[in-house]
């Protein structure tokens, strides 16, 4: 059985999510790279020797952030998917695999409408993927999470797999080339696959 459980979110105290959710607004909508840690301190109205004594790092912040962005989206992906009657975990639940994708392709949709820099994990990639290799595992475990769910949806690891580049690159697609129906265009041909196989 495919092990789908979110992301841990990680532990830390009330000034510690301000930071998180300062990071969140700031990491994403401004950089990674372009947001200073002066600009984060001000925002979750903290000080520098808190935000050190909370994560040690900028670094470690930035993959707390990550972690905190990623168990939103998986808990929110599940949560779609199982309320439509379907259980990626479990037995597939009673719906069928076209059923599922559906839920996640409309989750995605809706996901980019609050999010109009487009995928977090990608950003942060371009931004620090060569430079924090914990940062860069992060990331990496995301995108190895979400073609565990294609497979888990699929029943087959090549198809997901395939599935998964495709979804993949609706996102970015979405995004840069302003075409919120590349990832409507990405279902219709994850269908296919997915019939195919």
């Amino acid at each position: 059985m495919i092990d789908l459980a979110p992301v841990a979110l990680p532990e830390t105290t009330a000034v510690g999510w301000r930071l998180l959710d300062a990071a969140a607004e700031l990491f994403y909508h401004r950089g990674i790279n372009s947001t200073g840690t002066d600009a984060l301190v001000e925002q979750a109205d903290t000080t520098k020797r808190t935000m050190y004594q909370r994560f040690g790092s900028k670094e470690n912040l930035v993959c707390a952030y990550l972690m905190v962005r990623a168990h939103r989206w998986q808990h929110r992906v599940l949560s779609n998917v199982r309320a439509a009657g379907l259980d990626p975990g479990e037995s597939g639940g009673e719906g069928t695999p076209q059923e599922s994708l559906r839920v996640v392709f409309d989750s995605a949709v809706d996901w980019a409408r609050g999010n109009p820099r487009g995928c977090a994990f990608v950003n942060a990639w371009a931004e620090v993927g060569d430079t924090s290799p914990v940062a860069a595992g992060i990331i990496a475990e995301e995108k190895l999470w979400m073609r565990s769910l294609f497979t888990a949806l699929a029943g087959d690891e090549e198809v997901g797999t395939e599935i998964h580049g495709i979804y993949e690159g609706a996102v970015v697609c979405s995004t840069i080339l302003r075409e919120p129906e590349a990832l409507e265009r990405a279902y219709a041909t994850a269908v296919t696959v997915l019939e195919k196989a």
